[in-house]
């Protein structure tokens, strides 16, 4: 990216890292508004993390809303049980997570806190915002007990679309062109696919099966370079999506071996990592074809 990267560092004074890249000036983005009818929203935010809450507070402002936050749940309590205050609050964003209560028994109780607060029983839309990888459990456990789910990390525009979906409002914001659509012909293309997934993340795993189960694929998953060795010797795969960084054996050695018989030459290899240091995908790429080149 033509620039460099620096560290300083000292034994029991820190470290500082220093970076500069070069970047092309970011096209012109129109601002992002909510329909008419939902501008001036009054919004209850529930965290514990006082950062978070500056950062909702920040962006739910900046879509016209008016953002009320609390950092506890006996806090959010208190006030949706006030008669006075719940005809304030027309949305609910509620964490996942809080000290020594689970999620399901944290959306009960601010869900009871808000109907005994409101003397017509008017029902306060909640918005749950879970951590990434943690979204099928959270559908599992509450998904009947709320409007939405909100992953972290989002932008501003999931925010707003998630918002917008809740009050049953179209979502019709305009967005640039992304290279990484996909056609429908193409998904159409890939339904009955076979793929070994050769992954020791667990998030990793249930993120990457569910985004190939949605578009039809079969997925198997290896959890390290050994064990993906096994799977292709008792089962036949279209294709391998190998991560790199893996215990026991990792994933350019299970390339080697794989590319070391004749029945896997033509096998497609797709590496999978998280490095973004230059020479990485030149290394992925030597590697699967050091024996067939």
């Amino acid at each position: 990216m033509n620039g460099e990267i620096k560290i300083e560092s000292a034994p029991n004074h820190g470290s500082i890292f220093r970076f500069t890249v070069k970047l092309p000036v970011a096209a012109e983005r129109q601002p992002l508004h909510p329909t008419s009818d939902l501008r001036g929203l009054n919004v209850l935010v529930i965290d514990d993390s006082e950062s978070a809450l500056t950062a909702f507070r920040s962006q739910l402002q900046s879509l016209s809303f008016v953002v009320s936050t609390a950092r506890t749940l006996e806090e959010a309590s208190e006030r949706l049980s006030s008669r006075v205050a719940v005809r304030q609050f027309d949305l609910i964003l509620l964490d996942w997570k809080f000290p020594g209560i689970s999620g399901p028994e944290a959306i009960r109780a601010i869900r009871k806190s808000s109907l005994a607060g409101d003397e017509n029983g008017r029902h306060i839309p909640i918005i749950s915002v879970v951590p990434f990888g943690q979204e099928i459990i959270a559908e599992k456990t509450i998904g009947s007990e709320l409007e939405a789910l909100l992953i972290k990390p989002f932008t501003l525009s999931t925010l707003l679309d998630t918002i917008l979906k809740v009050f049953h409002k179209d979502v019709s914001i305009p967005r640039r062109s992304s290279r990484t659509t996909i056609s429908q012909e193409a998904l159409a293309d890939l339904k009955g696919l076979k793929i070994l997934l050769v992954e020791d993340n667990e998030i990793n795993q249930d993120f990457a099966s569910e985004l190939l189960t949605r578009a039809g694929i079969s997925v198997e998953i290896a959890g390290n370079g050994m064990l993906a060795l096994q799977a292709l010797e008792n089962h036949q795969f279209d294709c391998v999506l190998m991560d790199l960084q893996m215990p026991e054996m990792d994933g350019y050695a299970a390339t080697r071996a794989i590319r070391l018989q004749e029945k896997f030459r033509h096998l497609p290899i797709i590496a999978m990592t998280a490095g973004a240091m230059s020479g990485d995908r030149e290394k992925a790429l030597q590697e699967s074809q050091a024996i067939w080149g």
